[in-house]
């Protein structure tokens, strides 16, 4: 397993728990969305909204982003943190 398939899963979470509790200690409203209950355990614990979603399904997108307006009213904003790793980049990082 090269270095970039091993590591971007831990990468991506803590870009998510980080920008999460940026974006929390500064007042917004924010919804997590991931795959893994750890991971949305993590997104609650930072105090956000946990939604499972299958990002790479399109429906599913659209379904967590009406879930967070009903919840959180319209979105002001919607971030994706960069994976540690691109297609093509061949382990480095």
């Amino acid at each position: 397993m090269s270095a970039c398939a091993a590591r971007p899963a831990k990468i991506a979470a803590v870009q998510r728990r980080i920008l999460s509790e940026l974006l929390l200690s500064d007042g917004w409203a924010v919804a997590g969305v991931a795959r893994s209950q750890s991971t949305l355990d993590g997104v609650s614990a930072a105090g956000a909204l946990a939604l499972k979603a299958d990002v790479t399904d399109p429906a599913s997108v659209y379904g967590v982003l009406e879930q967070a307006a009903y919840s959180h009213g319209p979105r002001e904003a919607a971030v994706r943190p960069p994976l540690a790793c691109s297609p093509g980049s061949r382990g480095r990082i």
